[in-house]
Order: C-alpha cells, then sequence, then structure tokens
C-alpha cells in the first residue's frame, strides 16, 4: 500500500504555484508610484490602483482577494484593471479586450467596463452600464458568479427598454423626473411665448385700427376710428355669406341703423378678410 505524506503534497502545490483551491496564482509585480496611487503589472495586464496608502503586504492582499473574490477565469482577454483601495470599500473595474456572449463579442457595449465594489455590508456587488440602440442600460446585483452576470448583459442587450422596465426603478424614476423638469420648461416658454403672442396681436390690432383710421380719414375731418363692433359686424356678414357684396353689406348696417360708407366696409374686408371688393 501507498502512503501518501499529504504535508509534502502541499508543500509541492505551493511551490508549483497552484493553491489549495485550484486557482493559478496571482503574481503582481510593482511597476511605479504615480500621483494618486501606483501601478502595477498581472502578466501582461496593467493594474492602475488608486489609493493614499503605500504598496505592501497588506494592500497587495486586499488586490488578490478582491481578484480571487471575482474568480480570476473572469480575467480573460483583460487589457487593462482600475482599482480603487479605500477605507469606504475596494473597488475594481476590468476592461476587455473582448468580451464573448452570445456567439458575439460585446466588449463595444461595455462602455464603462464591469465594476466592482466591496459594500458596506462586505458584500461584493456589480453596478455598471451596456450601451445598446443609444440606451444606456443599468446592470447591478449582489455577486454570485460570472454566469448571473453575463445573462443580465445577454437579456439587457436582446432588449434594452424592457430590461430597463423591469429591472431599473431608479433609471425609470429619472427619466420620469428629467422629462417632467423638459415638460415644465416647456410649459414655461409656451406661457411666454403666448405673451408675446397675445401682446403682438395686441400691437397689430391697434396698429390696424391706426391704418383703419387713416386711410378712412377724410380732408375736412382728418383720420376716423371705426368701432369695433362695426368691424365684426362687417366681418360677420361677409363670413355668413360670401356672395354677399359691399353694397349689400353697406345696406344690412343701415337696416341695423348703423351709418357706414362704402369705403370703410372696402378697407375693413380688405384688412380683416384679406378681400378686395369694388
Amino acid at each position: 500500500m501507498v502512503k501518501l505524506n499529504l504535508r509534502a503534497l502541499f508543500l509541492g502545490m505551493i511551490f508549483l504555484g497552484v493553491s489549495v483551491l485550484g486557482a493559478q496564482s496571482i503574481d503582481l509585480i510593482y511597476v511605479e508610484k504615480k500621483s494618486q496611487g501606483f501601478e502595477l503589472r498581472w502578466e501582461e495586464v496593467p493594474i492602475n490602483v488608486i489609493t493614499s496608502s503605500e504598496y505592501g503586504a497588506s494592500i497587495e492582499a486586499r488586490i488578490k482577494k478582491l481578484i480571487n473574490d471575482i474568480g480570476i477565469n473572469n480575467f480573460q482577454q483583460v487589457s487593462r484593471i482600475s482599482l480603487r483601495i479605500s477605507e469606504k470599500g475596494d473597488s475594481l473595474v476590468i476592461f476587455y479586450q473582448a468580451f464573448p456572449l452570445d456567439n458575439q463579442d460585446v466588449k463595444d457595449n461595455l462602455v464603462q467596463g464591469i465594476v466592482f465594489q466591496v459594500n458596506n455590508d462586505g458584500n461584493l456587488v456589480y453596478d455598471f452600464s451596456v450601451l445598446k440602440d443609444d440606451l444606456l442600460v443599468r446592470i447591478n446585483g449582489i455577486y454570485d458568479g460570472m454566469d448571473e452576470v453575463k445573462k443580465k448583459i445577454s437579456s439587457a442587450l436582446e432588449d434594452p427598454a424592457y430590461y430597463i422596465q423591469k429591472n431599473d426603478p431608479d433609471y425609470i424614476l429619472n427619466q420620469i423626473l428629467q422629462n417632467r423638469k423638459k415638460l415644465e420648461e416647456t410649459n414655461l416658454a409656451l406661457e411666454k411665448t403666448n405673451l408675446e403672442l397675445e401682446k403682438a396681436n395686441s400691437d397689430l390690432k391697434r396698429f390696424m385700427e391706426v391704418w383703419l383710421a387713416y386711410q378712412n380719414a377724410s380732408f375736412i375731418k382728418g383720420p376716423r376710428l371705426v368701432d369695433g363692433e362695426i368691424r365684426e359686424e362687417i366681418v360677420r356678414l361677409r363670413k355668413e355669406n360670401s356672395e354677399i357684396t359691399v353694397k349689400e353689406i353697406e345696406n344690412s348696417m343701415k337696416e341695423k341703423g348703423i351709418k357706414v360708407d362704402k369705403k370703410t366696409i372696402q378697407l375693413v374686408l380688405a384688412l380683416d378678410l384679406l378681400e378686395f371688393l369694388k
């Protein structure tokens, strides 16, 4: 019977760079200090770390834990990684060179990468957006593996409007508030326009009255304003009967005890209806 030396097997696995969980090792290389942190390299992938802390064993351990929690296998075809280490919580953004999903590369839809963060409860969550048909669709939740994340991305890209309606009430509320604001602004603009139109109509009416008065002037009496009710009656008669003549309007007005001459009737019809009757 062959007896296995478990201690020797364990040490051998460590020597070969294989963890007891079966995941490959994470060998981080310090590259240089930056103004807001430092840059690392993991194999060929650059990692930009934003932090006020100096690089050391504790920071390295936090970075490795975050990568392991996401899953090393999910860092395939990565172009770069951005990390933020702070007392409020750690976050990591993966930018992909390619992201195969449903027999296509959806990398270009992941406009801001895939964002992971440790929240106040210590849970690893994801919160990012995908772009489809000019819609920026928010995808978020508590992380329970990349399969669930991919499933949500697939659903969002298949029908972004439905996904938003079903999964992102904050987005819908924001759209409602934005549309309400636009509506209020539009109503204010319409009110202003209506006031301007009312003033323009008032000015036009006054101009027409003055013009009519000067056109209706006599050598002895000068300009004569035409009463508004008389103008309305002349216009009403013409609208009710398109065949009525100037003479018939004059006679109709005379029957009602209103004295108005042919020239005045012609001027009113020309001014108010753009009709030039003889």
